[in-house]
């Protein structure tokens, strides 16, 4: 059996060890360095700004444009457009088209974005319906509803 002093000399030992690997663990923790992303205020489509002062942007690799920054726009995008805000999808689907020209997710998105514009725009704003129209054929030339926007450029 182990006496009482021993026993309190354990509990102290196994405490400092916690607290030490504690502190060890958070000096770490604050020691790595992470980047800050900037973002886009609210109803505005994203510009190629620099970073406001005191916030920094994240930087690409090698001088090209990471797949994390055409995620993020495709992400914004997304929720533009669930929110009703096409001409802002727009914008965040171009800037994830720009980064990553190659995904066809993206091209998809870009494409429905451009054809609910024009559907949008096919009763108030022709010139606005036909562009819309254009830049989806464009992106999709055999698109699931290029059949469509054809008829609907014959139409207008």
């Amino acid at each position: 059996m182990i006496n009482k002093n021993k026993s309190q000399k354990w509990v102290k030992i196994v405490a400092w060890m916690l607290a030490i690997s504690f502190g060890l663990g958070m000096t770490l923790f604050l020691a790595i360095p992470t980047p800050t992303r900037t973002v886009a205020p609210k109803n505005t489509a994203p510009s190629n700004n620099p970073a406001p002062p005191g916030r920094q942007s994240l930087t690409p690799i090698n001088g090209g444009q990471t797949a994390g920054a055409a995620d993020g726009a495709l992400g914004q995008g997304d929720l533009a457009m669930k929110t009703g805000k096409i001409d802002q999808a727009i914008g965040f689907y171009e800037t994830a088209y720009r980064l990553d020209k190659k995904d066809k997710t993206i091209q998809e998105k870009l494409g429905d974005a451009y054809f609910s514009q024009g559907q949008q725009a096919q009763d108030s704003d022709k010139t606005k319906a036909k562009d819309a129209y254009g830049k989806y054929l464009e992106l999709l030339p055999e698109g699931p509803k290029a059949k469509s926007v054809r008829a609907a450029l014959d139409n207008l």
